[in-house]
């Protein structure tokens, strides 16, 4: 569990039990998240995209499309808190993840 940050509120009781990654990098989109809470609550179509201008990372929530053409969040963290704890987590794990295979790709040179 992580420490509430805003004391006298609630703290975040659920915990990230699996992080994984998949998609196809392509300039500023890096991957799709998808993110199982508790081992029993799945959220999908989570990107992680970085922005060109100054390579922050940042994440994008599941969306759909309206029929006005817009869209909205299917899923979104309810507080600045737990986005800020979503966000650490999955990026931690992504950067876990690219050096693991960078330093697999060293290990076994070019095909």
């Amino acid at each position: 569990m992580h420490p509430d940050p805003q004391p006298g509120r609630t703290p975040c009781l659920m915990r990230i039990t699996s992080i994984r990654f998949h998609g196809q990098r392509d300039r500023s989109f890096l991957s799709y998240v998808s993110v199982v809470f508790d081992d029993v609550f799945l959220v999908k179509g989570i990107k992680i995209i970085e922005r060109p201008s100054d390579k922050k990372r940042l994440l994008a929530m599941p969306t759909r499309a309206r029929a006005d053409g817009g869209y909205e969040d299917i899923a979104h963290p309810i507080r600045p808190d737990f986005r800020e704890i979503l966000a650490d987590a999955i990026f931690s794990e992504f950067d876990r993840q690219q050096e693991q295979s960078a330093q697999a790709d060293e290990q076994h040179g070019p095909d």
